[in-house]
């Protein structure tokens, strides 16, 4: 690109006098071309830097993550329903009518709309819940911690990508902790 910027340059610099292309001279089709290539470079630039997200590299840090790579239900989505919601969506208990042990479970139309519309997580009742602030009604969840700003933009992410929720154990949820003792 910096070659092709001073080739440009050295060619404007007075060597094309009288030199005519389609009726323009060929400084005019130099501008154009330079002209070009900035845009061409810029659209790039924006283009890399609106297809990241953000991930979590695991020691609280963030690294980038590509829009277009898939969000995996059991290393990113799973840990977080297990850990922070399925002790109160379950088979047992199953508040709010959500139930998170399977996704058919979990993708059951409720009385109130759609827990999971993949690919519109502004339309998926579950993620409109997890965003709301610890003191809004129906936040959720509602006892412990609200959700990371990190496990936010995950669930969000997984949504929009389609929501992909494998069948049998692989698909299955435990409650990996006892949330019954935290509070807001």
């Amino acid at each position: 690109m910096h070659s092709l910027v001073e080739t440009l340059r050295s060619l404007r610099g007075g060597r094309l006098k009288g030199c005519r292309m389609n009726g323009r001279t060929c400084e005019h089709v130099l501008e154009f071309l330079q002209s070009l290539i900035a845009v061409v470079f810029v659209v790039a630039l924006l283009s890399m830097l609106f297809s990241c997200s953000t991930l979590s590299d695991g020691d609280g840090s963030t690294v980038a993550r590509p829009s277009s790579e898939a969000v995996s239900f059991e290393t990113e989505i799973k840990p977080i329903f297990e850990d922070r919601c399925v002790m109160c969506h379950n088979g047992h208990v199953a508040a709010g009518d959500l139930n998170l042990l399977t996704k058919d479970l979990a993708f059951r139309r409720s009385s109130n709309g759609p827990f999971f519309v993949p690919g519109s997580p502004e339309r998926s009742k579950i993620f409109r819940m997890v965003r709301l602030a610890d003191d809004e009604p129906g936040a959720m969840p509602p006892t412990g911690h609200a959700l990371s700003d990190q496990e936010l933009e995950t669930i969000k992410q997984w949504i929009t990508k389609g929501a992909d929720w494998p069948a049998g154990e692989a698909g299955y949820l435990r409650p990996t902790s006892d949330m019954r003792w935290r509070s807001r």
